[in-house]
């Protein structure tokens, strides 16, 4: 799609890559805009957010020396992408579990600083782009096993 870009719609004379000043009319072909970002200046996108969510809460509320698995599995004939993060530490309860994403819900007896919010925000990332999510214990560390599956 063309579109005749006119001099007088500018203020000032426009720079070395465009036409010749003044010009009477110079048809070109405007460049695709981006995508729209549905995200606010300085905000975090979706995904990076959600990671961020679930690593630091892998890290924060397992002990000093614990381990943190990532792992990532790209999608198969017989199974979805996946992102999984488990820790070794000391888990949930089934009903700690069933209260996650409860907004401003924290477990007691954490010492940790936190507002609640991470896993709240987590569950809505993956609402809003029809992500799986799963949590469980870990089979091969013991702790919380969170997988993502898109």
């Amino acid at each position: 799609m063309a579109a005749c870009i006119s001099h007088t719609a500018f203020s000032r004379p426009p720079g070395p890559r465009c036409w010749r000043w003044p010009a009477p009319c110079t048809w070109r072909t405007p460049p695709t805009p981006p995508p729209p970002c549905r995200c606010s200046a300085g905000a975090m996108p979706p995904a990076p957010l959600l990671l961020r969510n679930l690593l630091d809460n892998a890290l924060r509320y397992s002990p000093q020396g614990a381990s943190v698995h990532l792992r990532l599995t790209p999608a198969s004939a017989t199974s979805p992408a996946s992102l999984c993060v488990e820790d070794s530490g000391p888990g949930l309860t089934k009903s700690e579990m069933a209260r996650l994403g409860e907004r401003f819900y924290r477990v007691l007896g954490t010492g940790q600083s936190g507002s609640g919010l991470g896993w709240s925000i987590v569950q809505r990332i993956a609402r809003l782009h029809g992500l799986g999510l799963q949590v469980d214990r870990s089979p091969a560390l013991g702790g919380l096993r969170v997988q993502v599956a898109w």
